[in-house]
């Protein structure tokens, strides 16, 4: 991976993408080429502030992360109020969705706001969940009729639960919401996806089981629980495509490793785990990213000799990997934590994870760094 790019301000960033559609033809017999396909934007939000006063920020590149546009700041001042347990999604006419939590002291509430701008201004805000919610985590997915879904962890610490609320106005309300886990126990980290038939996947950790479960008619209503023995201990993450489902995790054994299974019939039911990071070091802060047959999970990895951030590739749909790539090897001054891929069809791999220079102890500079591959993913 190369091509470096310095974002200014701090903390976890999860990049999307949005690729221009790309008609074109070559004309028989007159040598005309196809022109070149337009860059694809790529987007990036994140948290930033002290002493708990975090807002949320947005930046987008309209040249496949060469350049960055200014920041747009998406929540106003919060007066010491931190924001947290954010997520994005952007549709094919790059309307871009934001979700996030906020805590007031009291409880923390699920906010909703759109941009139809391309991200230089967001619109109001709307309040997803109830008024004295507890939320945790939170995720969003778009389907092609522009319904938007927005699943949550709300509760107390020991009994949690997974909710999901749709909207079918562009953001503007949300229907009821429904209780995806439904037990005394407590999950965490829901994760969502959505497939080309609008099949929603909601995923999450339970007692260091995964759950998923499946809605075929728009969120309506969900199907029967599948249970995927990890034991996770950190919380899953969830991709499909077409009939396959993949569901990545961090397994805690006598070292750290990052695990992947996979589902061949829509989430009925799962194959082996396979070991994808598989070394003596421990690894975590993993993240999955599926395109076709092509399967990228990226992690985090403490080594005798630093700390690196790692991605393996699979060309056969996960069931092998081939070996590891490095992103980035932290200075030992620093800490990078939590790298985040997403694909660009038929061309990049884009990668963003939070550093933090330890050079200032008192206050440590945080920094969100941009690097993309050099080459196709086909050719890697």
């Amino acid at each position: 991976l190369a091509t470096l790019e310095e974002l200014e301000p701090p903390t976890l960033p999860p990049p999307k993408l949005e690729e221009p559609e790309f008609q074109g033809s070559k004309v028989p017999d007159t040598g005309q080429s196809i022109p070149a396909p337009p860059l694809p934007n790529v987007y990036i939000i994140w948290t930033q502030g002290l002493q708990g006063n975090t807002k949320l920020f947005f930046k987008k590149s309209t040249d496949g992360g060469n350049n960055f546009g200014p920041t747009t700041t998406i929540t106003s001042t919060n007066n010491g109020i931190p924001t947290f347990g954010y997520s994005m999604a952007v549709d094919n006419i790059k309307n871009i969705y934001v979700v996030w939590a906020r805590d007031d002291g009291a409880s923390t509430k699920l906010f909703f706001k759109k941009s139809t701008d391309g991200g230089n201004n967001f619109g109001p805000a709307t309040t997803v969940s109830s008024p004295n919610s507890d939320i945790h985590h939170s995720s969003i997915v778009i389907d092609s009729s522009k319904n938007i879904y927005v699943a949550w962890t709300e509760g107390p610490y020991i009994s949690k639960e997974v909710y999901m609320k749709k909207s079918t106005n562009g953001g503007n309300s949300f229907g009821q919401a429904i209780n995806l886990s439904n037990t005394p126990g407590n999950p965490t980290s829901s994760r969502t996806a959505i497939d080309s038939k609008n099949n929603i996947y909601v995923a999450w950790v339970e007692s260091q089981t995964i759950y998923l479960r499946k809605s075929t008619n728009g969120g309506n209503s969900f199907g029967a629980v599948t249970t995927i023995n990890a034991p996770a201990v950190e919380g899953a993450h969830l991709a499909v495509y077409q009939n396959n489902t993949y569901v990545t995790w961090r397994t805690e054994t006598q070292n750290d490793e990052i695990y992947l299974k996979k589902s061949t019939n829509g989430g009925n039911s799962f194959g082996p785990a396979i070991n994808v990071s598989n070394t003596p070091a421990d690894s975590y802060n993993h993240h999955l990213a599926v395109s076709g047959n092509n399967i990228y999970v990226t992690w985090r990895e403490e080594t005798q000799t630093g700390l690196k951030l790692l991605i393996k590739k699979s060309s056969n749909s996960g069931n092998s990997f081939g070996p590891a790539n490095i992103i980035w090897e932290s200075p030992s001054d620093s800490d990078s934590v939590l790298p985040r891929i997403a694909l660009g069809s038929g061309s990049k791999i884009y990668a963003v994870w939070s550093d933090i220079n330890f050079a200032n102890i008192v206050n440590p500079d945080k920094v969100i760094f941009f690097k993309k591959s050099i080459n196709s993913r086909s050719e890697e």
